[in-house]
């Protein structure tokens, strides 16, 4: 019952296309100055 209500199958597809999306898109801003101006905005929102 425990492995039909955490089946591993359900959850990879979504973590993966959560991942898939963000993934080719994060790394980038990430190494480039641009991520640190939007640290920089979202502490200042917050």
């Amino acid at each position: 019952m425990k492995g039909d209500m955490f089946d591993p199958r359900q959850l990879k597809p979504t973590a993966a296309r959560k991942s898939k999306i963000p993934n080719p898109i994060e790394p980038e801003p990430k190494n480039s100055p641009v991520n640190s101006l939007f640290v920089i905005s979202n502490t200042q929102n917050f």
